[in-house]
């Protein structure tokens, strides 16, 4: 009776799982026809409900960014642009369109090298370096286990495969620093930065709508934020720079 019951429990699961996932594909479809018929707003706002879910994408980001273009919210449709760049950091229209929202900010040489390394997305490297490292070791197994009757041609082989996975293992690590550090973008003009968490501190310096900042500490109504490239750093309301990583679960 209790394998019964577990296998029935299971069941249950699995069917309540796949009904949710229907829901939100539906859900999801409803807010593209509302984003292709020019409804920006109701698109935008089930968008936001599925992101809420777990749902993630480019093309959720993209679409979300240029809700926000259109409605004049410079550094939100920035902050979903370069959301949408991190999952697909070659797509020509993305970078366009980010290029174009933030055409009013001066591009600093650190973002231009942080550029260059996310060229590939985390789950690009994660799966090349996971091919290189089976490819590798199961040529070398094969080759110490004498399976490959001819040696010749493995040794060039193995030096050309390790020294691509010793490269690709820097560009990697180089690429999760960039990936994984703890930035956000100014959302809301006029972007001024105070010299303390309150707003009876005074403004230190302001900075430009879209602006991408560290994030260097967080309270529950301010956050500290830092700009490198200028050795300055500051408060900012929370309701002003928001957080460029989603940590919630993917369906994907």
């Amino acid at each position: 009776m209790k394998k019964i019951f577990l296998l029935g429990s299971m069941m249950i699961s699995t069917l309540t799982f796949a009904q949710q996932g229907t829901a939100l594909m539906d859900q999801l479809n409803k807010a593209n026809q509302f984003y292709e018929k020019g409804e920006i707003d109701q698109a935008g706002e089930l968008y936001q409900t599925l992101i809420q879910k777990g749902f993630e994408g480019p093309e959720l980001y993209y679409n979300l960014g240029n809700i926000f273009y259109r409605k004049g919210e410079r550094g939100k449709a920035v902050l979903w642009y370069e959301r949408a760049h991190l999952l697909a950091p070659r797509d020509s229209d993305i970078a366009f369109n980010l290029s174009l929202a933030k055409s009013h900010i001066k591009e600093e040489e650190g973002n231009l090298l942080r550029r260059i390394f996310l060229t590939f997305s985390e789950n690009e490297l994660s799966v090349a370096l996971t091919l290189l490292l089976w490819l590798f070791f199961g040529i070398l197994g094969a080759r110490t286990l004498r399976w490959i009757k001819n040696e010749s041609w493995t040794t060039p082989l193995l030096w050309f495969l390790g020294l691509s996975l010793s490269l690709l293992t820097l560009w990697s690590g180089v690429s999760l620093t960039f990936h994984r550090q703890p930035t956000g973008i100014v959302v809301n003009p006029p972007g001024e930065v105070r010299n303390g968490p309150g707003s009876d501190y005074a403004v230190g310096f302001t900075i430009p709508e879209g602006s991408q900042v560290l994030i260097l500490n967080r309270r529950p109504e301010w956050t500290q934020v830092g700009v490198p490239h200028q050795g300055l750093k500051g408060w900012m309301p929370n309701t002003d720079v928001e957080p460029l990583r989603l940590t919630p679960p993917s369906l994907n």
